[in-house]
């Protein structure tokens, strides 16, 4: 025959209940108390101020007794000073013992040689040359970011994530109302600043002494002149023919084919696991990366609204040849142009 099975014990309630009762209180683990840690200097305070309380009971009780003779405040006044405060000293007396043991324990000559040992090994660590950071983070460092304060490189950075130029150009002033702005309003602004902002790339380019961007700066400075008459759809179109060829000196192609995308990828690289002293060759690179996404209007993918390298080169017209973006692709250019020559004068110092 075989043995009841699992519905058979659950519609039966009284022999569930029955088998509840089988468990008895003896055999129920017993719980052990879960000692309170206290130091000496604490359990002797508490020793104190339990013969203080027992002061204060027997001169309270005392008194309300005379006053009304009742023999139940004697009564509870013995109880309390033959029971409860024996009781209260004992369990002072056993945390005390306890609080010894373990500090005796835990504070073992092993335990300070070890504490004695980190104290020399803390001594024996350099100190942190916070200063030299400093220097290598102004060195690294776009000179017009200084001024901004710390943290302002990280927004300054997803700024040139989306194509707008921030290294070397803009002045400060204008950084920090791009910082401030709305991000559908930070392209208007590169038009509306556009008077400082060419002041700032003539201001930077008289920096740039390296012949072999003679010609570059000549043709940029040319840019200039015509951006500051009012003729920014020429200024454009030469500004991004200046941005590719000072592209492919800083990032020498090994073929032609593929270029664009291998120069993405290598900025987005570097990007990713620059050093400190890569901070302004990336901040001065990524906006290379949006001026060069690909677009192809027949595939759905529409002209760029912002710079595009591609657009002002194969799709002239009012839709890439706007006053904001004649102005950062010359800002862009300049940026490019003096960081090429911050290299090669590093190269020639080496």
């Amino acid at each position: 025959m075989s043995g009841p099975t699992d519905s058979d014990s659950n519609d039966d309630p009284e022999q569930v209940e029955n088998d509840d009762s089988d468990t008895t209180d003896a055999e129920a683990p017993e719980e052990q108390a879960i000692p309170v840690v206290i130091s000496p200097e604490f359990a002797e305070s508490a020793r104190r101020a339990s013969e203080q309380l027992e002061r204060q009971l027997q001169d309270t009780f005392g008194r309300i007794g005379r006053q009304l003779n009742l023999d139940l405040l004697d009564q509870q006044l013995k109880f309390l000073r033959t029971s409860v405060m024996p009781q209260v000293d004992q369990v002072w007396k056993q945390q005390a013992e306890f609080a010894r043991r373990w500090h005796d324990q835990i504070f073992t000559r092993e335990f300070q040689q070890t504490l004695e040992g980190l104290s020399r090994l803390r001594r024996s660590l350099p100190k942190v040359d916070l200063e030299f950071y400093r220097q290598a983070y102004l060195r690294a460092c776009p000179p017009n970011w200084i001024d901004l304060g710390d943290g302002a490189e990280f927004d300054l950075l997803r700024l040139a994530e989306a194509g707008l130029p921030t290294a070397w150009v803009p002045r400060a002033d204008v950084l920090q109302e791009l910082l401030k702005a709305p991000e559908a309003e930070r392209v208007a602004i590169f038009a509306e600043r556009r008077a400082e902002i060419l002041t700032d790339c003539r201001d930077v380019l008289s920096g740039v002494t390296s012949t072999e961007l003679t010609e570059q700066v000549e043709l940029l400075e040319e840019a200039l002149l015509v951006a500051e008459q009012n003729k920014l759809a020429a200024a454009q179109a030469l500004a991004a023919a200046i941005v590719d060829t000072v592209m492919r000196i800083s990032i020498v192609p090994e073929k032609i084919r593929g270029y664009y995308k291998k120069v993405q990828e290598e900025i987005e690289s570097r990007h990713e696991n620059a050093t400190l002293l890569e901070l302004r060759w990336c901040a001065v690179h990524l906006p290379l990366t949006r001026a060069l996404e690909y677009f192809d209007p027949t595939q759905g993918i529409p002209i760029p609204e912002r710079f595009n390298r591609h657009a002002s080169i194969h799709a002239v017209g009012r839709v890439q040849y706007t006053p904001a973006n004649a102005i950062i692709a010359i800002a862009l250019a300049t940026s490019l142009v003096r960081e090429v020559h911050e290299l090669i004068i590093d190269q020639l110092d080496e």
